[in-house]
């Protein structure tokens, strides 16, 4: 008989915005253990991994294999520092990859991207200055690039007993691992008890835009029909209303495209609505870029139900309501 699912959590508080905890797991069954998820590179989150090893009488050498929910740095940290030690496979979405492996043309694409983007929605120094971070980030970020081979899986794949179900919006690769006979889930940062889950506007590796917003709504509305008893997220506290968070989220992009109309009171840029709605949460080139990557992919859903049109005036992209 199938040994039933052990998940044993490593929760590690966090000051940064309102994500309260950053949340890896251990999960044992049918005597193989893996980990889903790897933290933050630092000392705190590897000892914290290494502690709850010795707590189930375990080292890193027991490790059969590390499932990335996405390619974030919180989610990912740790993957170059075990395999530094052992040798185990890592699976991740055939998307994460350029992510990943820090591939350098698919990051300069991005970069250039995203100063298109500002350039054409208004955004000035704001957006230049958010550039400039992007090209410090990467430089800076060179030697994170993970190591050694990675294993690509794809929407509906299994993997040590978990279904992969592709749920993309808060990034491009996000998934969940399911298990279909416990109904729990692995979710990641698709959705989030106590914080909303950012969908982030991007580039994917095919040079195409991806319209985060509206993608990140057509995944919360795929989960309803998953019967889920307990979601294990990337943040905060385990989930167990799983349907009552869905459907709170879905009323959430519902009720922030309704104030966006309302404060659409003539043609404006996103930047100019920016200004408008957020003041002074603009002067952070982080928060800057999470607001923009939000209401641009309002913008872009409200005109998709004919809520607003687009215009085109000197090279930059204006946004009205609908009479």
């Amino acid at each position: 008989m199938t040994n039933r699912l052990k998940v044993h959590p490593i929760i590690i508080p966090t000051s940064l915005g309102k994500l309260e905890t950053i949340n890896f797991y251990l999960v044992e069954r049918d005597d193989e253990l893996i980990l889903i998820d790897a933290g933050e590179n630092r000392d705190t989150h590897f000892q914290a991994l290494i502690n709850k090893l010795k707590e189930l009488n375990k080292d890193l050498s027991d490790l059969k294999a590390i499932l990335l929910t996405h390619h974030h740095s919180d989610h990912t940290g740790l993957v170059n520092r075990i395999r530094s030690k052992v040798e185990l496979p890592v699976f991740a979405h055939k998307r994460a990859g350029v992510r990943l492996k820090r591939d350098e043309a698919y990051f300069k694409r991005r970069i250039h991207f995203f100063k298109n983007l500002y350039d054409k929605h208004g955004c000035g120094e704001k957006g230049a200055e958010r550039v400039l971070q992007l090209e410090q980030s990467f430089e800076k970020g060179k030697d994170d690039a993970l190591a050694g081979p990675l294993t690509y899986f794809n929407d509906g794949d299994f993997l040590y007993g978990f279904k992969v179900i592709s749920v993309p919006g808060h990034s491009p690769d996000q998934v969940i691992f399911y298990d279909e006979r416990e109904k729990v889930a692995f979710v990641g940062d698709h959705f989030i008890k106590h914080s909303p889950s950012n969908a982030i506007y991007d580039l994917l590796e095919d040079g195409s835009t991806f319209h985060s917003l509206m993608v990140y709504e057509q995944s919360l509305k795929k989960l309803l029909n998953i019967d889920i008893r307990l979601a294990y997220a990337g943040h905060g506290e385990a989930i167990t209303d799983v349907k009552d968070i869905l459907n709170h989220k879905l009323d959430r992009i519902e009720q922030k495209g309704r104030r966006i109309l309302g404060e659409l009171t003539e043609a404006m840029t996103a930047m100019q609505l920016a200004e408008k709605m957020y003041q002074g949460r603009l002067n952070s080139p982080i928060l800057f870029a999470l607001i923009m990557s939000e209401l641009i992919g309002h913008l872009e859903r409200l005109e998709h139900f004919d809520f607003v049109k687009k215009l085109s005036v000197r090279d930059m992209l204006m946004y009205e309501r609908m009479k």
